[in-house]
């Protein structure tokens, strides 16, 4: 019994079931009966159990054995995965910003921490820099703009679109989130820039400040 498991621990990953795949990825984090005991629960979808594998709190994993270090290296890999998968060739030129607001809330909409992120384009709107300002309360990141335009001068940026994720599942924007936009377009007049968009994503759906009006430079 021993030389089979051997001989089959040897073979490709590829050409396990998808128990038997799950189990091996994970018994090196997590008591082989727990692994089981997670798999039974989500019924065996496979997408269903990455995806609730993906959402698990560091809390959580320490639950089902892990130690807080472990957790955060688990966890770790799940997210470079996911962000590789999730990797798209950006527009070399954007013309609108629709494939903006979509590709946002494709990458953030479903995050459960609020994430800020800035495109920063030239004068001829080709894309700089996408960059992940701040991630945790982006009322307190988005209340002082000098994180954004930091480096939109270093990127000798003309135009920049900005967006963040509600994890609350609210697309509309809040008092405060109307008064940063306003903010953040005052700061870009010092830098000679222009602030195109402000868009807020969920995970179903997104609000763009510029289709609705409420951008003052358009």
């Amino acid at each position: 019994m021993t030389e089979t498991i051997t001989r089959r621990q040897v073979r490709h990953p590829k050409d396990f079931g998808d128990r038997e795949l799950f189990k091996r990825a994970f018994t090196h984090w997590i008591p082989s009966e727990k692994v089981d005991a997670l798999y039974s629960e989500l019924q065996g979808d496979f997408k269903k159990v990455f995806k609730k594998v993906c959402e698990l709190s560091i809390e959580e994993l320490k639950h089902y054995g892990l130690t807080q270090r472990d957790a955060i290296a688990f966890l770790s890999m799940l997210e470079l995965f996911k962000r590789s998968e999730g990797e798209e060739e950006k527009p070399t030129c954007v013309t609108g910003t629709g494939y903006f607001a979509q590709s946002i809330q494709k990458a953030y909409g479903h995050k459960k921490q609020e994430h800020l992120v800035v495109w920063y384009l030239d004068v001829h709107y080709n894309v700089i820099e996408e960059r992940v300002v701040f991630i945790g309360s982006v009322h307190r990141s988005m209340a002082c703009p000098r994180e954004i335009f930091h480096y939109a001068v270093k990127n000798l940026a003309r135009y920049v679109l900005v967006a963040h994720n509600h994890p609350s599942g609210s697309v509309y924007p809040s008092s405060n989130d109307i008064n940063v936009t306003e903010a953040l377009e005052d700061a870009a007049k010092l830098f000679e820039m222009e602030v195109l968009d402000h868009v807020i994503v969920t995970k179903d759906n997104y609000y763009s400040f510029r289709d609705n009006g409420r951008m003052r430079c358009f």
